[in-house]
């Protein structure tokens, strides 16, 4: 089952400026299966007939009680790794909470900040990974599902559950070194490290496979030199050791240049 939660049915709802996409997934034992997935375009869209489109997507599954959860994209999220001078779980919490409007253009009271624990180095001190997202982008967010009727028990940071999903699939749990993912979706790609089945460190990349598609040979080369640079802010970071493979996951039907052009 998914942590903290006693219901076999679990819906993902991911939206961004320009996709909605849906996912269920059943829990049956210990095992995990994918039933369905549920993608609109949605450029362009008023909020209502994006509440539509999600009311039609969910009521296409005729789930009675499923765990609702909503995904918060990496583009509209600031992290930030930091070291922090503690390894007590509430005062990391109230060190962040003063720490967040060093790192954001917002007020602390228009953001909302949590953090992945990373681990304790130095006996006295943790690494931390501090999410930052706007208040705003929850709000509406939280207000396209509820026309919709829904009311999700949980909000996760995208590269979060990479990390959940990845780890029990290739059971990073047990890795000595830490490894790397290049998500490639539609309009944009993450680059996050996971070590241990935690995200560590993470990167947006303003390039997609709607572009990787239309001129490969020009964008090809550009998200190369993206994951380099992305592999390189991680190690300036001195986080953990360097992950030694690269999981290239998401739009990858389309993306089997890339996957070259990464070898190489």
């Amino acid at each position: 089952m998914f942590p903290g939660s006693k219901k076999n049915d679990l819906v993902a709802i991911y939206l961004s400026a320009n996709s909605l996409k849906i996912g269920y997934l059943r829990f049956i034992g210990q095992k995990k299966e994918l039933q369905s997935l549920f993608y609109r375009d949605i450029t362009g869209v008023s909020e209502t007939d994006v509440a539509k489109a999600v009311l039609d997507g969910v009521t296409g599954l005729k789930l009675k009680d499923p765990l609702f959860v909503t995904l918060v994209p990496t583009q509209v999220v600031i992290t930030k790794n930091i070291e922090v001078p503690s390894t007590n779980p509430r005062e990391i919490k109230e060190i962040i909470s003063l720490q967040a409007g060093r790192h954001t253009p917002y007020s602390r009271e228009e953001v909302i900040v949590d953090h992945i624990d990373i681990g304790v180095y130095k006996k006295n001190y943790s690494k931390i990974l501090m999410v930052i997202v706007t208040s705003k982008v929850i709000k509406k967010q939280m207000e396209i599902l509820g026309k919709a009727g829904i009311k999700p028990e949980k909000i996760f940071f995208v590269p979060e559950l990479t990390a959940w999903g990845a780890g029990k699939m290739l059971r990073l749990d047990t890795g000595a070194l830490p490894v790397s993912f290049l998500h490639v979706d539609r309009d944009s790609s993450d680059f996050s490290v996971v070590f241990k089945n935690k995200t560590v460190f993470v990167r947006s990349i303003p390039l997609g496979s709607a572009v990787l598609a239309k001129e490969p040979e020009k964008y090809n080369v550009k998200l190369c030199e993206e994951v380099k640079k992305s592999f390189e802010a991680y190690q300036a970071e001195d986080i953990e050791k360097a992950p030694q493979v690269l999981y290239l996951t998401g739009a990858v039907a389309k993306l089997e240049a890339v996957s070259v052009a990464m070898q190489e």
